[in-house]
């Protein structure tokens, strides 16, 4: 049965995921607040169990800390609406979800290595050139 329909294996299922995911990422298994819960329990998830697990994989990309709340939900998630069938979904700005996601994990790795970008490469995984690349694509500016 879709997942809309065990909205009470939701809990269950998150915290498998998100034990796997800390786990993979090598970061402490963050909690999510009861907003975040709240909002996540009432989604349909149209995916069913593959979009949960990418939501929450992209929380944890995108949680400052521990925690997982509201902001690192999809706009039509933490506001409890649906989006247009023009719009992208996920997009805000102009800027797809993928797009938006890599620029907070670079600018996550930059941070985190004192803006040196060879470190913040090697960290992503990633050329140096590749990362200069999508410092000018996404218009991040480096403090000198």
């Amino acid at each position: 049965p879709p997942l809309r329909r065990r909205r009470e294996d939701i809990p269950l299922l998150m915290g498998h995921f998100l034990e796997r995911l800390a786990a993979e990422m090598k970061i402490p298994t963050p909690r999510i607040t009861d907003r975040a819960m709240r909002a996540l329990a009432g989604y349909d998830f149209p995916g069913n169990i593959r979009e949960l697990q990418n939501l929450l994989e992209r929380a944890c990309l995108l949680a400052d800390g521990d925690c997982i709340d509201l902001a690192q939900l999809p706009p039509e998630i933490a506001t409890g609406s649906r989006p247009e069938a023009t719009a992208t979904p996920g997009a805000s700005g102009g800027e797809s979800t993928l797009e938006a996601m890599e620029k907070a994990l670079i600018l996550k790795a930059l941070a985190e290595n004192q803006y040196n970008q060879t470190r913040a490469a090697r960290s992503l995984g990633i050329s140096r050139d590749n990362l200069r690349y999508r410092v000018k694509k996404y218009g991040i500016r480096i403090p000198k």
